[in-house]
This record gives C-alpha cells, structure tokens and sequence, in this order.
C-alpha cells in the first residue's frame, strides 16, 4: 500500500509542473528519468492523428 500512496503523490506533484519543465537527472533516477520520458512522449503521440506517429 505504501506504493500505491508514493504512486498517488508523485502523480499529483507531477500534474502542477508547468509545460518544459527539466528534470533534473541523477544517475540513482536515470530508470525513472526514462520511464518519464517515454510516457510523456506516448501521451504527445497520442494525440497526434494516427498517420503522423512515427
């Protein structure tokens, strides 16, 4: 349960960064780093018309 409450945290802190924000990269977080990025660029994919993603 403790997992689902930082999930739940970490989603809302997430929700109020303002659009470009950089992340700040360490390598202790270089998996989680990545994870971001992909989901961030999955969302933008998702909302382009289906012939345009790449």
């Amino acid at each position: 349960m403790q997992d689902v409450t930082a999930l739940n945290l970490l989603q809302k802190t997430l929700g109020t960064e303002r659009t470009g924000y950089q992340e700040l990269s360490i390598n202790i977080d270089t998996g989680g780093l990545a994870a971001r990025r992909i989901l961030a660029r999955l969302v933008e994919e998702g909302d382009k018309p289906l012939e345009q993603v790449q």
